[in-house]
C-alpha cells in the first residue's frame, strides 16, 4: 500500500579531509584527518535518540511536534490493530551528524524480535524539522502487513548512517543511548477485530485502497473501494467490516451518496436489514422478506444524505431515519436467525460510483429481555425499513447501504379477527413462517419458537418461547380501536425487578404477577396491585383486556380466568398518544422457557363465565416461565395494546400486558 510520500534519498555524507605534510628530507608522513561537525559523545552519524512510544507517558523530545501533535501523540505506536490492517509506525529521530537509515524487525509468533531474528522492514524519510540539532521523521503507514485475529505482533526500531556510526534502538523516551538490539525497546501489538463504539471518517490519501484499513474488506472482481475527498468510493464491489462484541442493540449512522436504481437488489441470505435507492429518490427497504416503498424527501445522487439505523437483536427490529425523520419503524429482521450485531456492509453493484462517509456505531439501549409485553405501537404496515447492515446488509443494487422507496406502497390486508391454538403445526415445528388454518395472511414473525406438546392448555399443543430473546410477532392494517386480547399464559411471579416495574414508554398497558399471587397493573405509569383471589404459580391463567383507542378515551380493562365481572376498569394507557390495534407480539422472558397458548385478538369481546379458565393442561413442570404478548400499532401517534409476561429474575417470570405506540424506541 502505498502511504503517500516519496522515500528521502541519502542525505549528504560527512565530509572528510586529509592533509598530508611533508618536509623535505622527512620521510616521516603526517595525517590529519578533520570531520566536520566533529564533537565530542557518539560517532560520526549516530543519532542522539531514537523516540517511539505506545503507553504516551514519556515527553516527545523537544524541537519537532509532527502534523501540530504535542507530548509524543505523533509517534505512539497502536497497542491494538484490527484483522486486516496494516499497522503504521512512526518515530522521530534526533541526530549529531546526518542519520540515513531507519528500520524496524518485527515478530507475529510472540517472540522477541532481533536483528537476526526478525522480518525487516525500512522506514521511509517524512520530514526533516527545526532546531539544533534537527530532528527528522520517519515512518511508513504500511509498516507491518495484515494479521489474523489474535496475533501479537512486537517489533524494535533502530537509525543509524550507512557511512559509520552505531544502530541507535528507539527505547520510548529513554534519554540513554542503546546501541544494541538486546537493549531495545520491545513494542507490542494485538491484533482484534473491531468493537463498538467504532468510528471511520475515511481520512486517508486519495487513491488508498480501504482494503485491510482499518478492519476494512473489500470484496470485487473488477471494481474498487477507494479513500477520495475522505469519503469512501464503492465502484462495483462489498465493503465489509466484522465486530467482535456481539452487541445485541445497535445505532448506525452514516452519510449516503447512493447510486439510484429500480432493480431490486439481490439480498445475502443472511441479512438483519437491507435497503435501496430507487430512481425517484426514495428508499425501498426490508420489512422481513417484503420489499416496501417508504416515504419521505427524495436523496440525491450528487449530494450526501445522512441516514441512521436502529437495530434491536432482541425483538429482531429494526427503524430506519433519513436526516432527522423516521421513515420506518420496527421492521422485521430480513432473516430472523440473526442475534447479534457482527458485520457492518455496503454494496455497490453500479459501476457508477456511490460514496459512504463519516460512518459511526454505537450501542444502543440495553433491550428488556426479561418482559414479554403485548403492545400497539404506530407503524404504518405498508412501509418498511431495511438498513445498511449487520451480519450482512444491504442490498447490492447503487449504495451499499441501501435506502430506497417510491411512494408508500401498503402490504397484504390484515384484519381481526385472529385465533391461533397452534394445533394445525407438529410439536417441535418452528413457528416463524407459520400461520393458523384461515389465517393465510396472518404468518407468524417468530425467533427461537417452537410449537410444543408439552404443556398445553386447550387441544394438544401450544407454543414455547426457549430463550430470553425468543419473540413471536403478528400484525395487522385497518387500524382497528376496540379490540379484545384473550389468551392463556403460565405466569411465573416476580417483583422489584426493572424488567416488570418499568415497562415500555410507548406501551398503551402492562402487568404482572407479583410474587403473592397478584397481578400489578399499569394505571397510566402508576403500579396498582389488584385484589383477586391469588394465582397459583405453575397453572395456566386466562387473561382478557379490552383496550380502548378510539377518542379521549384511551383505558383498557383487565379480566382474569374468564370471569365477567373485571379486576380492573378504566385503567389509563402508559402511553396516551396511541391511536390503534396495530401489533401482536409475544416476547420470551427469564432464563427458562415460556408458553403461550390460545389466543383470541377481536373487535367483539369473548365469552366470560364465573368459572375458571384453563385448567386443563398437561404441564410437565410447572416451572414454566413467562410469555409475553406484544400488540403495536404503527402511526406515529397510534397506542398499543397487548398481553404480556415477562421474568422478573432469572428463575421468575413475570406475566405483563403492556401495549406499546410506534415510536423509534419501541421494543
Amino acid at each position: 500500500m502505498s502511504n503517500g510520500h516519496q522515500s528521502h534519498t541519502s542525505l549528504t555524507n560527512q565530509s572528510f579531509f586529509a592533509a598530508i605534510m611533508r618536509r623535505r628530507a622527512w620521510p616521516v608522513v603526517l595525517f590529519a584527518i578533520l570531520s566536520f561537525g566533529f564533537m565530542a559523545g557518539p560517532a560520526l552519524g549516530t543519532a542522539n535518540y531514537v523516540y517511539h512510544e505506545q503507553d504516551g507517558t514519556s515527553d516527545n523530545p523537544a524541537g519537532h511536534d509532527y502534523d501540530g501533535a504535542t507530548d509524543g501523540a505523533s509517534y505512539l505506536g497502536r497497542t491494538t490493530v484490527y484483522a486486516g490492517e496494516y499497522l503504521g509506525v512512526r518515530v522521530k529521530v534526533q541526530y549529531q551528524g546526518y542519520v540515513d537509515t531507519t528500520k524496524l524487525w518485527y515478530t507475529t509468533d510472540g517472540s522477541t524480535p532481533t536483528v537476526a531474528g526478525g522480518t525487516e522492514v525500512s522506514l521511509n524519510w517524512e520530514a526533516d524539522g527545526t532546531g539544533d540539532p534537527v530532528p527528522q521523521v520517519w515512518g511508513k503507514t504500511d509498516a507491518i502487513p495484515p494479521q489474523t485475529v489474535g496475533t501479537v505482533i512486537n517489533y524494535i526500531i533502530a537509525s543509524y548512517h550507512s557511512g559509520g556510526g552505531d544502530w541507535i534502538y528507539a527505547n520510548g523516551g529513554d534519554d540513554t543511548l542503546h546501541n544494541e538490539d538486546t537493549e531495545a525497546t520491545v513494542f507490542s501489538t494485538t491484533v482484534v477485530e473491531p468493537t463498538v463504539p467504532y468510528s471511520e471518517d475515511f481520512s486517508y490519501d486519495d487513491g488508498v485502497d480501504l482494503d485491510g484499513v482499518k478492519g476494512w474488506g473489500v470484496e470485487t472482481t473488477t471494481g474498487s473501494v477507494i479513500a477520495t475527498n475522505a469519503t469512501a468510493q464503492l465502484i462495483d464491489a462489498t465493503l465489509t467490516n466484522a465486530f467482535s462484541d456481539a452487541q445485541t442493540s445497535v445505532t448506525i449512522a452514516f452519510a449516503l451518496q447512493p447510486q439510484f436504481s429500480d432493480d431490486a437488489p439481490t439480498i445475502p441470505d443472511d441479512a438483519t436489514y437491507a435497503f435501496y435507492v430507487k430512481t425517484n429518490g426514495l428508499i425501498t427497504a426490508y420489512h422481513g422478506t417484503t420489499p416496501s416503498n417508504l416515504t419521505h424527501t427524495a436523496l440525491s445522487e450528487s449530494s450526501f444524505t445522512n441516514i441512521e439505523i436502529d437495530v434491536d437483536y432482541v425483538w429482531s427490529e429494526w427503524s430506519l431515519r433519513v436526516g432527522a425523520t423516521e421513515v420506518a419503524t420496527d421492521f422485521p429482521f430480513y432473516s430472523s436467525s440473526n442475534s447479534a450485531f457482527k458485520e457492518l456492509v455496503f454494496i455497490e453493484s453500479s459501476t457508477n460510483a456511490s460514496y459512504i462517509d463519516t460512518v459511526d456505531v454505537i450501542a444502543g439501549p440495553t433491550p428488556a429481555t426479561t418482559t414479554a409485553t403485548v403492545t400497539t405501537t404506530t407503524a404504518t404496515p405498508t412501509t418498511t425499513t431495511a438498513t445498511v447492515t449487520t451480519t450482512t446488509a444491504t442490498p447490492t443494487t447503487t449504495t451499499t447501504v441501501g435506502v430506497t422507496t417510491t411512494t408508500t406502497t401498503a402490504a397484504v390486508v390484515k384484519a381481526l379477527p385472529l385465533v391461533e391454538g397452534f394445533d394445525d403445526y407438529s410439536s417441535g415445528d418452528d413457528l416463524d413462517g407459520k400461520f393458523p388454518t384461515g389465517y393465510d395472511d396472518n404468518t407468524w414473525s417468530a425467533t427461537d419458537v417452537v410449537v410444543t406438546n408439552n404443556p398445553f392448555q386447550a387441544g394438544t399443543l401450544s407454543a414455547a418461547l426457549t430463550t430470553e430473546s425468543a419473540s413471536m410477532v403478528q400484525t395487522f392494517t385497518e387500524g382497528e380501536t376496540d379490540v379484545w386480547t384473550d389468551l392463556y399464559l403460565q405466569p411465573v411471579f416476580g417483583e422489584g425487578d426493572a424488567s416488570v416495574t418499568d415497562p415500555p414508554s410507548d406501551a398503551s398497558f402492562a402487568f404482572y404477577v407479583h410474587t403473592n399471587g397478584q397481578v400489578v397493573a399499569f394505571d397510566g405509569s402508576t403500579e396498582t396491585q389488584l385484589v383477586h383471589t391469588a394465582l397459583v404459580e405453575g397453572q395456566w391463567a386466562r387473561f382478557t383486556v379490552n383496550s380502548d383507542h378510539s377518542g379521549g378515551a384511551k383505558t383498557w380493562d383487565l379480566y382474569l380466568n374468564g370471569n365477567p365481572t373485571a379486576i380492573a376498569t378504566g385503567l389509563d394507557f402508559v402511553d396516551p398518544t396511541a391511536a390503534s390495534y396495530t401489533e401482536f407480539g409475544i416476547r420470551g422472558a427469564g432464563a427458562e422457557t415460556a408458553v403461550v397458548d390460545t389466543i383470541n385478538i377481536d373487535t367483539t369481546g369473548p365469552t366470560l363465565t364465573t368459572t375458571t379458565a384453563g385448567v386443563t393442561t398437561t404441564t410437565a413442570t410447572p416451572t414454566t416461565t413467562t410469555a409475553g404478548v406484544t400488540t403495536t400499532t404503527a402511526t406515529p401517534t397510534t397506542t398499543t395494546a397487548g398481553v404480556t409476561t415477562t421474568t422478573a429474575t432469572p428463575t421468575t417470570t413475570t406475566a405483563t400486558v403492556t401495549t406499546t405506540t410506534a415510536t423509534p424506541t419501541t421494543t
